[in-house]
Formats: structure tokens, sequence, C-alpha cells
């Protein structure tokens, strides 16, 4: 009976701090995983990439820009030395202002960093006197302009906005969508993937292009204009948006459900 007992109690020691393992490398960095077992650090790495957001490191790593400065304030460049956007970081937020949009309808004209690809989670976009904001999946999540006449008009980029609903909800079913300004290109928003999501046409042909020409004809009188998108799951497709502004003091708001009819 005693050497039984002894072999249960091994037995569960070593299925037990297998367990433990598997568990904790889901929280170990990408040195520390090295260590660890071959199975074990592929279902690891499988985990901490599932956000599926990159970080400036990555933005680095593709070869595409360069980073000057330190940790906490620096500016982002292309490799011949453009500079793109200056970047400051605390510890409720990372603020990234660009220093230019696309002033063209060309795709080559338009900043790279404002783009979907390069989208950075819980970051905070600042761009042509509007402001940008991703959720944690890096997903365009609120778009504001404090007033629009001081916003500068940028022309429209066909080309981005077809990219922009591919990337979000897949080639196959990009063709069910319109690519839908959160702030209209005539209201001083910008043409990169930032400010575009997948709308349905009666949506952005419709609903939102009525609350558009209200605030175009009264654009002096308008303040902090602001768009919200409400996502289901994971789902890059905005299920509602909501819209509020003030107009002459007086408050205005509006749920619009991004739906075919």
């Amino acid at each position: 009976m005693g050497k039984i007992f002894k072999i249960l109690v091994l037995l569960l020691l070593f299925f037990g701090c297998k367990s433990t393992l598997k568990e904790s490398s889901q929280y170990l960095s990408k040195k520390e995983v090295k260590a660890v077992g071959k199975g074990t650090r592929k279902r690891a790495t499988k985990k901490m990439l599932k956000v599926g957001a990159k970080t400036f490191d990555d933005l680095v790593a593709s070869g595409k820009y360069v980073i000057k400065g330190g940790s906490k304030r620096f500016k982002i460049l292309t490799p011949d030395g453009k500079e793109l956007a200056r970047v400051v970081r605390t510890r409720k937020q990372t603020v990234v202002k660009a220093l230019w949009v696309s002033k063209g309808a060309n795709r080559s004209s338009l900043n790279p960093l404002l783009n979907i690809d390069h989208l950075l989670p819980n970051t905070t976009y600042v761009a042509n006197g509007g402001k940008y904001v991703t959720d944690a999946m890096a997903r365009p999540i609120e778009a504001s302009l404090p007033a629009f006449a001081k916003a500068d008009i940028v022309p429209r980029s066909a080309k981005m906005q077809r990219e922009a609903v591919v990337k979000a909800v897949g080639k196959s079913r990009a063709k069910r969508y319109q690519g839908g300004h959160m702030i209209a290109n005539s209201l001083g928003g910008i043409s990169e993937g930032i400010n575009i999501v997948p709308q349905f046409e009666r949506v952005n042909k419709g609903t939102f292009a009525e609350i558009e020409g209200l605030v175009r004809k009264n654009r002096k009188y308008i303040k902090n204009y602001t768009v919200r998108n409400i996502y289901n799951g994971k789902s890059r497709l905005p299920k509602t948006q909501r819209i509020t502004f003030e107009l002459k003091g007086k408050k205005h708001s509006y749920f619009i459900a991004n739906k075919s009819r």
C-alpha cells in the first residue's frame, strides 16, 4: 500500500506541475517563453498575439518607420527622413500628432501612420484639427472636431475608402459596404483610414448624409462634433454609431443603426 500511495503522489505532482506551466506560460514575455517546451511556446505566443494590434516596435520592425527621441516623447519618420508624426506617451494615454495628412486623392499622398494597417491600440491621433481614437483592438472608435470653421477641407480618396472596407470586413464581404467617413471630407475629416468605417449604402447616403447636411448648413455655429462607433464583440463593422454636437448651445444626439434596411 505504501508503494502505491507514493506512486499516486508522484503522478499527481507531475501532472499538477505540467498544468501550472501551461497556464502561467500564457503571461510570459517572448524571451521567457523560449525557455519552456516547444508545444507550450506555440500556445503562449498565440495567446500574446491574439489582440492583433501593433506596437511602436512593430512599426519599426516593418522597415517602414524610424523612431527618434526618448521613450516618452519621440518622432516617427520614414526611412528617408520625412517626419510623419510626434508622439507623447503618459500613463493615461498615447497621443500621436500627425504633422500632415493627404492633400490629394492619390494613395501615395496619404500619411501611412493613419491607415488601418498601422493603427495602434488605445491611442489618440490628432490630425487636421480633429481627434481620432482607437480601442484595444486598434479599431477606430471615435472621431471629433471642436469646431468646423478652422478645419481644412481635404480631398476624398476613393481608393482608400475601398481599402479600408476590405481590411475591416474582408474582400468577400466588402461589396456589401461603402467606406463611410466618420467626419466628412467636406467638414474637415481626413482621407486616411482611421476616419473610415464600413457602412451600408442606406446609412452612408441616407441617415448619416442627412445629419451631415444639417451640420454643413450650420457649421459656423456647431461645436464639439463627435462620432462614436459601437462594435459587437471583435467585429470591425460598427453595429451602431452615435453622433453628438452642440448647435447654438443646444445639444443634439443621434443613434444610427448600421443596417442594410
